[in-house]
């Protein structure tokens, strides 16, 4: 739908699933990028931080809901606030 922010090796954008019309946000890094910057540790520890907090129903903290990757990109899939 439109792009929400913008970091170092990742753009989070505002997406909506169409089947039921539920909003997101995609947080979308380029694999190339986060290997550059020498920050693949960084990526994983945040993905299993954002898994930790799920399990743990974290108040304040935006719900990772799904994480995938193709060739390029990795994916965050998340609750959008």
């Amino acid at each position: 739908m439109e792009m929400i922010g913008t970091g170092g090796f990742s753009d989070v954008w505002k997406v909506e699933n169409k089947k039921n019309g539920k909003i997101y946000a995609l947080k979308v890094m380029e694999k190339a990028r986060i290997i550059a910057k020498k920050s693949v540790d960084a990526v994983l520890l945040e993905k299993t931080l954002m898994s930790e907090f799920l399990q743990s129903r974290a108040q304040y903290i935006a719900n990772m809901k799904s994480s995938f990757q193709d060739q390029s990109k990795l994916y965050l899939l998340m609750d959008y606030y």
